[in-house]
């Protein structure tokens, strides 16, 4: 059968599971385009190899820091506010640019002091440590247990990723200038790199079971986190855009993302449980993917035949997610040998 070899090619490589995992919200968005594939393959293999580069490398090093340093998921999300910089900040500087390059209904909305705050309320505690980095770590856990808790690159492949991730962050503010006339600047950067480093600090030193569910068992069925999990980007999206709409002075806005964003961890932890919440992790990451689909295809709507890779990818998605169901769902154990099988009951959200 084609999946049992796939899982067992990427269950003997799991680092190249993980790299493929990691550049998901990409290209589920849209805001890479799958279409290119069919009507500008080469643009499309030069936004793949920059995507592996900076998403691929960084969730990579990501990763390799939670292991070695023995951080929970605290500290990922924190390390994934860090990539967020480097991606939005450093490298395409959505974050800085006025009137092109705006993500979703933010634009240059209120910009002021050289930033686009809606922007930086979105990408940096939400979307990248959340979708781009906690995402495709948890994927991992899910599908290849065994892999849990051991590192996946050697000192040389980590020393790799981390120079692609340096010439990535180099390369991208070049093209985007000789695009677009825009450069962040010595200030706007130095003021990145000094954020990165306090949040690399804080992800150090905060402690691990920060974001420990709050109850030993569940206290909500797996539907109840599928559905949250489908709805939390649409009503943030669909909120914004109504204030946005009505002029809503943007501190207003950015509060408003903030507590939403915060009141659902609270309600995922206060529900979710540390013990035997497997079904609920799945549920929830799951939501959380598949609510991400209908981006893509409405931004790539008028492709033609491009669509074609873009239901591919968003089917093997879905197969990839009800697979997983499969694996956890009420009543089944996850694959893997004994420490690995025995630490399932505490998956990913325990840490």
């Amino acid at each position: 059968m084609l999946w049992r070899r796939i899982h067992d090619y990427l269950q003997s490589h799991p680092a190249l599971c993980l790299l493929i995992l990691a550049p998901e919200v990409e290209y589920l968005t849209g805001s890479s385009q799958l279409s290119y594939l069919i009507d500008q393959p080469i643009l499309f293999f030069l936004f793949l190899a920059q995507n592996l580069a900076s998403y691929g490398a960084a969730v990579l090093l990501i990763r390799e820091a939670r292991v070695r340093w023995n951080l929970g998921w605290t500290g990922v999300l924190f390390l994934g506010a860090c990539y967020g910089i480097i991606n939005e900040g450093i490298g395409v500087s959505t974050l800085f640019r006025t009137g092109v390059g705006g993500v979703g209904v933010a634009g240059s909305y209120q910009h002021a002091f050289g930033v686009n705050w809606l922007n930086v309320t979105d990408l940096i505690p939400i979307v990248h440590p959340l979708f781009s980095v906690a995402l495709p770590i948890l994927f991992l856990d899910l599908a290849l247990p065994e892999t849990r808790g051991r590192t996946l690159l050697t000192s040389r492949e980590m020393a790799l990723a981390f120079y692609a991730l340096v010439v990535d962050s180099i390369v991208t503010p070049y093209f985007i200038y000789r695009l677009t006339g825009f450069a962040a600047g010595p200030f706007l950067w130095a003021a990145c790199v000094g954020t990165i480093g306090v949040l690399v600090l804080a992800a150090r030193l905060l402690p691990r079971n920060l974001f420990e569910p709050k109850t030993a068992l569940p206290r909500a069925r797996p539907w109840h986190f599928a559905l949250l999990g489908m709805t939390f980007v649409w009503i943030l999206g669909l909120s914004q855009a109504v204030l946005v709409r009505f002029v809503v002075p943007v501190a207003i806005i950015a509060a408003w993302v903030l507590a939403f964003a915060a009141l659902t961890l609270f309600v995922v932890l206060r529900n979710i449980g540390r013990t035997g919440s497997q079904p609920q992790v799945v549920a929830l990451a799951g939501g959380l993917v598949v609510s991400l689909i209908p981006m893509g295809i409405l931004a790539q709507l008028g492709t033609g035949p491009g669509l074609i890779p873009v239901l591919v990818a968003d089917g093997i998605v879905v197969y990839f997610v009800l697979w997983l169901w499969k694996k956890y769902r009420p009543g089944t154990q996850p694959e893997g040998p004994g420490p690995a099988k025995r630490r399932s009951e505490a998956i990913a959200i325990q840490d």
